[in-house]
């Protein structure tokens, strides 16, 4: 299988917190482009998550899992070129699926927009990523 190249452009966030019921959205749209070369079926093959950036090593990692109930990806992406939009939980949302020591992110938390591409299911590899965005998280609550 051979890997897709892709590109993130004109993404946009706000965020809304309310750190006494424990809310935490990130409202991002951005434009992507994937190429392939690929003949084989691609409608399953890309999506997008949103990875936050941890302060000592710089590795990343998503807060919410990447499937529906369905079993199909949650910010599916087609090849060619599209705007996406998706309302995603931050780091102290309470549909966060991952228990995030905050006292592991840069403050104000980091994070960003990458597109995947499966390898092999479960296996996928970030072919694409956005500049950083900085969170309006400044400090631990």
């Amino acid at each position: 299988m051979s890997i897709s190249a892709a590109t993130i452009s004109n993404v946009s966030a706000t965020e809304s917190l309310d750190s006494n019921r424990y809310q935490h959205l990130i409202n991002l749209s951005f434009d992507y482009e994937i190429k392939s070369d690929n003949e084989q079926s691609d409608a399953n093959r890309y999506f997008c998550t949103v990875q936050f950036v941890h302060k000592e090593d710089g590795k990343s990692f998503t807060n919410r899992s990447i499937l529906n109930e369905d079993g199909t990806p949650f910010c599916k992406l087609l090849p060619g070129q599209g705007n996406m939009s998706i309302l995603w939980p931050g780091v102290l949302d309470h549909a966060s699926e991952n228990e995030v020591n905050l006292r592991n992110l840069h403050l104000p938390v980091q994070y960003f927009v990458a597109i995947h591409q499966y390898t092999s299911k479960p296996a996928s590899i970030i072919i694409a990523r956005s500049e950083v965005l900085s969170s309006k998280i400044t400090r631990v609550p």
